[in-house]
């Protein structure tokens, strides 16, 4: 699995987001986070949408706004809870 898939699915237009995780925000990082894992990683959209979801919960959960998650991006503590994810998901 790409471990950093959730940053690939992250929109551009999040770069100058300061404001919290707003449900427009939080929509789009499902859409394009269930894509990316369909195209890469999921072929079921069940598991896709749990990945996803697991791991927006977390980062929302470590980051209050979608700024902090960018500059943070390449952190081992982002990547370990994305795989956790990507594990949980497939059972392991």
């Amino acid at each position: 699995m790409k471990k950093q898939l959730l940053l690939i699915a992250i929109p551009v237009f999040f770069l100058s987001c300061k404001e919290g995780w707003t449900d427009e925000y939080r929509s789009e990082y499902m859409r394009t986070c269930i894509e990316e894992a369909r195209r890469t990683t999921f072929t079921d959209s069940a598991q896709a949408a749990a990945y996803c979801q697991c791991s927006l919960e977390s980062i929302m959960t470590h980051y209050q706004t979608v700024e902090e998650l960018l500059i943070n991006r390449d952190s081992i503590a982002i990547r370990n809870e994305f795989q956790a994810c990507h594990d949980k998901v497939l059972g392991r």
